[in-house]
């Protein structure tokens, strides 16, 4: 925004007290009704939305290869969207691997007529090309870690000796936190 760009947000939401269309700090806000369980909620309207207003946007960036909206921002915005999957090569119990056997075959192809993929890390980089067969060239590596100094309004936060890891998620299992919490003995010290 600072730079000059517009930003602009299309979500789902549950939440009946919020606004369907809010601004904040210079981004629009557009939040669509959602049905369906936690996991796997459909969004009213959201591709009616991205459908008309595709084209008035230079990129549009979708998240979550097991989600809805990301394909339906696929099927309107093509190849002016860039997709961040965060995808773990399976699902996160029995019932979504085999929701995964009817999934897969429709989300692939939608996938594979993205703008460009990024990817966290170069392994989840690899499981990308290899099962969803998206071109290595056609995937970015943009780790989620950044580094404090620099940030805006972390200057000063932390004294320089230290380590501060920050990891925000839910707390199941298949986020993997254990091994978060297992590498802290084997961070540098100074």
């Amino acid at each position: 925004i600072e730079s000059g760009h517009e930003v602009s947000v299309a979500t789902m939401s549950h939440e009946k007290d919020l606004p369907n269309v809010e601004k904040i700090n210079d981004v629009i806000v557009r939040r669509f009704p959602a049905f369906g369980p936690r996991a796997y909620r459909v969004p009213i309207g959201l591709f009616r939305y991205l459908s008309r207003e595709a084209s008035r946007f230079d990129v549009i960036h979708a998240h979550n290869y097991g989600a809805i909206p990301l394909l339906l921002a696929v099927l309107a915005g093509w190849q002016r969207t860039v997709i961040t999957p965060h995808y773990h090569g399976h699902g996160r119990s029995q019932v979504a691997d085999l929701l995964h056997k009817v999934y897969d075959p429709v989300a692939i192809p939608v996938i594979r007529r993205s703008g460009g993929v990024i990817c966290v890390s170069t392994g989840e980089a690899d499981l990308v090309a290899q099962r969803l067969g998206i071109a290595k060239n056609n995937i970015v590596v943009i780790p989620n870690a950044i580094t404090l100094s620099g940030a805006i309004g972390c200057d000063g936060l932390v004294d320089k000796r230290e380590h501060l890891i920050l990891s925000v998620g839910r707390l199941d299992a298949y986020k993997r936190i254990d091994r978060v919490i297992r590498s802290l003995p084997y961070l540098e010290k100074e």
